[in-house]
């Protein structure tokens, strides 16, 4: 367990940290965006952060891809940007949600796709260098909060508000199965986070419920 100062007096709405644990990205209330070198901080005390304006409104949901290299973000005004973070200059700027929160985004393992997910119900699938929209899909009742892919890419999974989790080839955009995910209750719970294991084999799942599920994904 690390903590870091450096922090205190930012009114931040969202972090995340880089896969080899070097970046540390913030989303700020105001729409700004904050980049730490975590591999830089001394005594538990950070450095000067790269920030920028990234959006106009609030951030909810950031994500790095594999190599670090591309943040993308997205506010609570459907609008999202991907990011080079060496020199913090807008790579590209998917259409986002057409005015609804953008509440998960994902790279793909390639990291040349991004899949964001919003109060409209749907996953979009983005081009990274260009912005372009590369599919649609549609299926979930509620808004989407959590996405993730398999670490080859040719699945990814989207979990919703009301608990169902779909999976979804990444192929031809069709939906390969619906899981009950953390469904109960009058209106089912949320599911905050996916994890596929490192073969592709299994997702963990957590929930609103405050439990943990196994799955087993099919052939």
């Amino acid at each position: 367990m690390k903590s870091w100062d450096g922090l205190l007096g930012q009114r931040i709405s969202m972090v995340t940290i880089s896969r080899d644990g070097r970046q540390l990205a913030c989303g700020l209330r105001d729409g700004g965006v904050q980049l730490h070198r975590l591999d830089k901080a001394k005594d538990g005390k950070l450095t000067s952060p790269r920030q920028w304006v990234g959006h106009k409104s609030w951030i909810d949901t950031l994500a790095f891809d594999q190599g670090g290299g591309r943040l993308a973000t997205g506010c609570r005004t459907g609008e999202i940007t991907i990011w080079d973070t060496g020199t913090t200059k807008a790579v590209s700027k998917p259409a986002g949600h057409g005015g609804q929160h953008v509440s998960a985004l994902v790279f793909s393992p390639k990291g040349n796709r991004l899949a964001s997910g919003g109060f409209d119900t749907v996953v979009r699938i983005w081009s990274v260098d260009d912005g372009k929209p590369q599919g649609v899909l549609k299926g979930h009742r509620g808004l989407i909060q959590s996405l993730c892919y398999t670490p080859d890419g040719l699945l990814l999974a989207s979990g919703e508000r009301h608990g169902p989790i779909k999976l979804w080839s990444t192929a031809d955009g069709s939906l390969k199965t619906t899981l009950p995910g953390h469904s109960g209750g009058q209106l089912g719970f949320s599911v905050h986070s996916l994890d596929f294991s490192s073969d592709g084999k299994r997702l963990a799942s957590a929930g609103r419920d405050k439990k943990v599920r196994l799955w087993q994904v099919p052939e």
